[in-house]
């Protein structure tokens, strides 16, 4: 019924008005240039309408899916960043308490209650320490929530591992079984690669010693005594396939796929478990990306990874095909879209993986087939206009307009034969009334153009020494920047040498106060240089919705980690609901990291008798606010403009704050100074909110 409609009324109308045309107005030409330009909108607006309605569909529902994506995506990586921020926690907490004498690391009955009571509050499966003679001690927490003790004294019989129940309060039950044939000394990579590299590390992916069939990442940190003594290593470990686990119960969307890769192209986890492995014979091999029969992880593989030309084959990423949004791809199914997402992930944690996501969505009524359906019949209502105007309506308005012609031929002779501007053209005289004045605009329009022509080629004489003169003025100034940047190369290179120098020399005269000046003035000539990269790097942004929350957690592990005396005065304040922002999460390090310094600055030269740095995070009206301060001496002025690229310190260069507000400026939020609670010095960074759903999103 609708089709018929879409297909008779128009033939009616077009019958209708040119009947009434012949019959009312037969030598009219305006009026027949009205008829017929109100039946062409009539046939395009119909068809093109109809067009635009299902791509306006089609874009709505497009985005509503990214926009879905995108918030999974964002829990699911903040999800993931607070699992793997956890062993880099316990392994703090632990070496605190062995240096501080709480943990005796021959006491193995205490270490593992301690170890015990920490698998209760945190998200890991695994909490060892191994000794330098081979003695190990690990607790485990099962897929069953069953907790074993894995122990290893080398005594009396070295080379075997006992394993023991642990009962519901940590206690140790009944020994299940005596592993033998293990290594009397550490050989795998947790042991091994954490002693090489003598620092916390994250290991490579590893097969259990005692279990093949287990792969594990393990984040350890060396123990040394106050004389440098090696005491062992104590470690967390991430069993691959409870993290596959964890990833399918958070990674939500019907028939979605999450996948983890390492930098050479092999699965770390899956929300699919069993794409993780492989069996060659009787060892279980982990499975590389693309070994994965499925067409859309296929298509991934063609999207962003390349292979290697050396003779190993190995996967490589294709950073240049990252786009920082979503990829729709073909389902096989007409019902179904997929968003396709890749970006590197886990850089700040210490690992160098790739996330890749598939988030597949119903179409809802809007299916192809009945996109194509709509489409065919816009089309084939354009193919109708196009016939009719072809067959009547065009022929019917030429034929008063072929009078026209001779006067067209003479303007094409005109402009053919004479150089611009176009010369006088004459007109016939027996034309009819309408196209006659046609004529007569037509000579006009003809003497305007003469004239136009004229001012045109002034006004392009003027504009050609105008235009020489600016490029004399960029030449100057191009080759003063030249020579800016080359003076500053050349700077640099003496001042590498003297700060070279003067460090040998002081090793001899460590005392001489000319050296001491002089490395003093080139190390600070050097902090210029590197605070000004960092200033340049910042204008750089990326943002991606972020929660604060999870990121200013992550930010303060780094601080910590880079700042010794921070976390001894740290308060952190936070509230407990989520706090989204579009965000570059580096920037906001930055940011952060040298308002702490700043504070660190101003206490240690103001003496209080208990220091502290407190770290807030709230919401104020439409903004998420993170707000720094402390007990020092405060500001001087509140007024910002006046403290950019000041400095109350000795050797500071004041450009801590300016590098705060250009980063605000580029989140379109703003800074704001004052006096904090404790008396001292108050930073708030003030973010516009991100409005996002407060259910659906993280992990449950």
């Amino acid at each position: 019924m609708a089709l018929s409609y879409l297909f008779t009324q128009p033939l009616l109308l077009a019958c209708m008005f040119k009947f009434k045309t012949a019959f009312l107005f037969p030598e009219r030409l305006s009026s027949r240039l009205v008829l017929s330009v109100l039946l062409q909108i009539l046939f395009i607006s119909f068809g093109v309408g109809i067009l635009s309605f299902i791509a306006g569909l089609r874009s709505k529902q497009f985005e509503a899916n990214k926009f879905k994506q995108q918030g999974a995506l964002t829990a699911f990586t903040s999800g993931l960043s607070s699992r793997l921020s956890a062993p880099i926690y316990i392994n703090n907490l632990n070496a605190t308490a062995i240096a501080q004498g709480d943990l005796d690391l021959s006491n193995f009955n205490q270490i593992s209650d301690r170890f015990w009571s920490q698998l209760q509050q945190f998200p890991v499966s695994y909490i060892n320490y191994g000794g330098p003679n081979g003695e190990f001690l690990g607790v485990q927490r099962l897929d069953n929530g069953q907790f074993l003790v894995n122990e290893n004294t080398n005594k009396p019989q070295p080379g075997s591992l006992s394993i023991y129940k642990l009962g519901p309060h940590g206690k140790r039950g009944e020994l299940i079984e005596i592993v033998q044939g293990m290594s009397q000394l550490h050989e795998e990579p947790w042991y091994t690669e954490t002693v090489l590299a003598n620092r916390p590390m994250w290991s490579s992916i590893y097969q259990w010693e005692d279990d093949p069939n287990v792969f594990a990442i393990s984040f350890n940190q060396p123990i040394k005594s106050r004389d440098g003594e090696l005491l062992g290593v104590i470690g967390v470990d991430f069993v691959l396939a409870q993290l596959s686990t964890w990833m399918k119960s958070v990674w939500q969307p019907a028939n979605g796929l999450a996948l983890i890769v390492d930098n050479n192209g092999y699965l770390v986890a899956s929300s699919d478990s069993n794409l993780l492995f492989t069996s060659v014979g009787n060892q279980l091999k982990r499975r590389r990306i693309d070994q994965v029969s499925l067409p859309k992880v296929q298509t991934a593989v063609k999207t962003f990874f390349v292979k290697s030309s050396s003779a190993s084959n190995q996967l490589q990423l294709n950073f240049s095909t990252l786009s920082g949004s979503p990829i729709s791809i073909a389902s096989g199914s007409n019902q179904r879209e997929i968003l396709l997402d890749a970006s590197p992930w886990g850089q700040e944690l210490g690992l160098n993986w790739i996330l890749i996501t598939f988030f597949e969505s119903d179409l809802g009524f809007l299916s192809s087939s009945l996109f194509a359906i709509f489409a065919l019949c816009a089309f084939l209502i354009l193919a109708f206009f196009i016939w009719i105007s072809l067959r009547s309506i065009i022929s019917w308005l030429l034929l008063p307009l072929t009078s026209l012609r001779s006067q067209a031929d003479g303007i094409a002779e005109a402009l053919a034969s004479n150089d611009l501007p176009i010369g006088e053209i004459k007109f016939f005289s027996d034309q009819p009334s309408e196209i006659h004045s046609m004529s007569v605009s037509i000579d006009k329009l003809i003497k305007a153009y003469n004239y136009q022509f004229r001012l045109l080629i002034e006004q392009t004489e003027r504009e050609a020494i105008k235009d020489a003169q600016s490029i004399a003025i960029l030449r100057d100034k191009l080759k003063t920047s030249l020579k800016a940047a080359a003076v500053a190369h050349e700077i640099n290179q003496p001042l590498s040498a003297i700060i070279l120098n003067s460090s040998i020399l002081l090793r001899h005269a460590p005392n001489d106060p000319g050296l001491l000046l002089l490395n003093s003035q080139a190390s600070e000539i050097s902090a210029v240089v590197e605070k000004m990269r960092s200033l340049l790097a910042n204008v750089q942004s990326r943002q991606e919705v972020i929660n604060l929350q999870n990121l200013l957690n992550s930010i303060v592990v780094y601080a910590n980690s880079n700042l010794p005396q921070l976390p001894a005065l740290l308060k952190l304040n936070f509230d407990s609901e989520r706090f989204w922002i579009l965000a570059d999460a580096s920037q906001i390090q930055m940011a952060l990291f040298n308002l702490f310094k700043n504070s660190l600055v101003a206490l240690q030269s103001y003496s209080v008798d208990l220091a502290l740095i407190e770290l807030g995070l709230f919401r104020q009206a439409d903004y998420i606010v993170i707000s720094v301060s402390d007990n020092g001496p405060g500001f001087s002025d509140y007024h910002l403009d006046n403290l950019l690229l000041n400095s109350s310190g000795d050797s500071g260069l004041g450009l801590g704050l300016f590098l705060v507000q250009c980063t605000m400026e580029n989140h379109n939020g703003f800074v704001k100074l004052g006096r904090s609670a404790f008396g001292g010095a108050l930073v708030e960074l003030c973010f516009p909110a991100l409005s996002l759903p407060t259910s659906g999103y993280g992990p449950n």
